[in-house]
């Protein structure tokens, strides 16, 4: 008798990273799959079925817990700038923060693992703004922030309890009006700030664990963040003008780096055969960064090399000097010793897998995407 394969559901299947991980399930059969979406999307298989329905629709958030043996909860919102973030306050926490404890909440009601996408951008909440990061980083570090968060966190706690009992039908509309009566702290990232809060329901939980990444970059991500807009710039013939902003050093990881962990994470008991050496009891958080975090001038340097090696001619120049307000990097000893990737892709093998994916027309771009 054949024994039943694992079945993941997953958030945010169509973004850059979501796309990558359900293709890459489906396509080595891995597991089967079911997606939260809004729309119907382009791509197809047999192995792949669809939950209709948001983050803010609880039955359909159930449905898919129940279709499924371990989430992978990938949806949210990111940053654009910081003004139009605080704008936003109430998408951010009511995505961020209240999607996390609905999956967390259902998780553990049906008995189901759960692996929760975060951001090393919660090490933005430290007192600290330099050096390394390990993961049990003390956060939030200002004692102002701490007096915000939890308060809030309360507040927030007893309108997610509403809202899963069916008693509060609208939450985002009931956040917004929480948050702007009692706003976040004007020198905290909103995104940081959702991000974390959405950690803590899955940290309480026997059975969720946490990625934390880094600046995610590769093929499937259209988005306007700094790597596509550079290598489109460097296609386009554009001049190209580099800022970090106010960070001095950032890290760079390789969307397939992301995939792997997620893989890994989500499979750890259920598929032996996996060929590394895996932690049966994965540490609750775990950094998915780049083992070396680069400045403007050696990410130039990779930009202008991969440019050159592919033919490219390229106009690449520092930006506007910003004062720099932080240089962090990313302990990845838990992602090295326990998830075993001990190889990340090179920055620049990575930028040049991402230029030739940008160098395909956009028909066949398409095609690798939900």
């Amino acid at each position: 008798m054949e024994e039943r394969r694992l079945t993941i559901g997953v958030t945010g299947a169509t973004g850059a990273i979501g796309n990558c991980f359900v293709q890459f399930l489906t396509q080595t059969g891995i597991a089967e799959v079911r997606a939260l979406l809004r729309k119907t999307p382009q791509y197809e298989h047999p192995d792949l079925r669809f939950i209709y329905g948001s983050l803010f629709d609880f039955p359909s958030l159930e449905e898919l817990v129940i279709q499924s043996d371990v989430i992978v909860h990938l949806a949210a919102i990111n940053p654009t700038n910081s003004k139009i973030d605080r704008e936003e306050t109430g998408l951010f926490f009511a995505t961020n923060r209240c999607g996390s404890k609905a999956l967390s909440h259902l998780a553990q009601k049906h008995g189901k693992r759960l692996i929760h996408a975060s951001t090393v951008a919660a090490y933005e909440l430290s007192k600290r703004t330099d050096g390394l990061f390990h993961e049990q980083e003390p956060l939030p570090g200002r004692i102002k922030t701490q007096a915000w968060f939890f308060s809030a966190m309360k507040r927030i706690e007893e309108l997610e309890a509403q809202w899963m009992s069916g008693r509060l039908q609208g939450i985002l509309a009931a956040i917004n009006d929480l948050l702007v009566s009692y706003p976040p702290p004007e020198r905290e990232s909103v995104y940081a700030l959702s991000k974390y809060m959405g950690e803590y329901p899955v940290v309480s939980y026997s059975e969720g664990y946490m990625l934390r990444f880094s600046d995610v970059y590769g093929p499937g991500d259209e988005s306007s963040r700094l790597i596509p807009d550079v290598i489109r710039a460097i296609l386009e013939g554009k001049e190209v003008s580099i800022s970090f902003g106010p960070r001095e050093r950032v890290s760079f990881v390789y969307i397939w780096d992301v995939v792997k962990a997620l893989v890994l994470s989500a499979t750890a008991r259920d598929m032996p055969n996996i060929p590394v050496a895996l932690n049966p009891n994965l540490p609750k958080i775990i950094n998915v960064a780049s083992t070396y975090a680069v400045n403007e001038k050696e990410f130039i340097h990779e930009l202008k090399r991969i440019s050159r090696e592919a033919g490219v001619p390229t106009r690449i120049t520092t930006g506007r000097r910003t004062q720099k307000e932080s240089s962090r990097s990313f302990s990845t000893n838990a992602m090295e010793y326990e998830l075993g990737i001990v190889n990340p892709v090179s920055l620049h093998e990575g930028l040049a897998l991402t230029l030739r994916y940008f160098q395909l027309s956009p028909e066949k771009r398409r095609i690798i995407s939900l």
